[in-house]
């Protein structure tokens, strides 16, 4: 039964940007208050964040960046001013020589949180395949012998009857010979 995939999509919070936000209302009368507002709401609707359950992408217009979870190096938070006062943070996350910032998250330390617990999960997953694994080394990967390879393209219609018969043949003759 295949994994069920979770998808978490997050965007910046609308007072990520708390002074450009006041500055653009303060200006409204002016009239430039309109054009930094609208500006600045677009800057924020072209922002996305999506986390599977093995991967994060950021979304910035029509640009993608992916770093696979179990690829992750680094990750920390920052917060500005403004950001500290209305309670959010940027999540900085690097791996792969890729680099994401998930700007104005609301509680970035459960999302980094999250994110460890998960790669943990790959690592323990990574451990266990790789006992199991070793528990099966003497074994060599493509170690059919010659005829059950024949048998098996046989039987799933992939020669004719006579290829079968005159490799068969051939074959007996080796092992005899042998």
């Amino acid at each position: 039964m295949p994994e069920s995939v979770e998808t978490f999509e997050l965007r910046p919070e609308w007072n990520y940007n708390l002074l450009a936000y006041i500055i653009s209302v303060l200006l409204m009368p002016i009239g430039i208050g309109l054009i930094l507002f609208f500006l600045y709401k677009s800057r924020l609707e072209d922002r996305r964040f999506v986390i599977t359950n093995d991967s994060i992408h950021a979304y910035k217009k029509d640009d993608v960046t992916s770093i696979q979870i179990r690829h992750v190096e680094k990750m920390y938070i920052t917060r500005t001013l403004s950001e500290e006062f209305s309670d959010l943070g940027t999540l900085h996350i690097e791996g792969n020589g890729k680099k994401i910032k998930m700007l104005g998250m609301r509680n970035p330390e459960e999302i980094q949180h999250a994110i460890e617990m998960a790669q943990k999960m790959y690592r323990k997953t990574d451990e266990i395949f790789e006992k199991d694994r070793s528990w099966h080394q003497d074994v060599e990967v493509g170690g059919l012998d010659p005829m059950d390879e024949l048998v098996g393209l046989w039987q799933q219609g992939l020669i004719s009857n006579e290829d079968f018969e005159k490799e068969r043949e051939k074959f007996m003759k080796g092992s005899r010979g042998a």
